[in-house]
């Protein structure tokens, strides 16, 4: 078994790859499954673990940025809130623009982020 800490616990890195590990620049595995995968049209991507933890790969390492979370609104299946209490990463979070961001995922996998103006742009897709 293959194991890196995380926030202090260790996950077992011997699991699966996300479907689509090309988008992941260099990503490793982090665990038995995810929960979903998304890819940015930018480019970037990220991983939901089983426990909701948003999970970036980056030179080879996991980083934990953020949380996916339940919505109210009827027309959004989650939400994906990117935030972090490391320093490291809220600086690299701020630098792309992402701190402190919620983006909105409905029922058939298209990622939304708001726009600044009340209204909502298409970013990516998850699955």
């Amino acid at each position: 078994m293959i194991e890196r800490e995380l926030n202090g616990e260790n996950v077992d890195c011997s699991g699966l790859y996300p479907p689509s590990d090309t988008n992941l620049q260099g990503s490793s595995p982090v665990g038995a499954s995810y929960a979903a995968q998304c890819s940015f049209y930018d480019g970037s991507a990220v991983a939901i673990d089983p426990k909701d933890r948003i999970l970036t790969f980056i030179n080879g390492a996991t980083i934990d940025v953020g949380v996916r979370r339940p919505s109210s609104d009827a027309r959004i299946q989650y939400e994906l809130f990117i935030t972090s209490n490391d320093a490291y990463v809220v600086t690299l979070l701020i630098n792309i623009g992402a701190y402190n961001v919620t983006y909105y995922v409905d029922a058939i996998g298209a990622v939304w982020r708001p726009d600044g103006g009340g209204g909502v742009f298409q970013v990516g897709t998850c699955q």
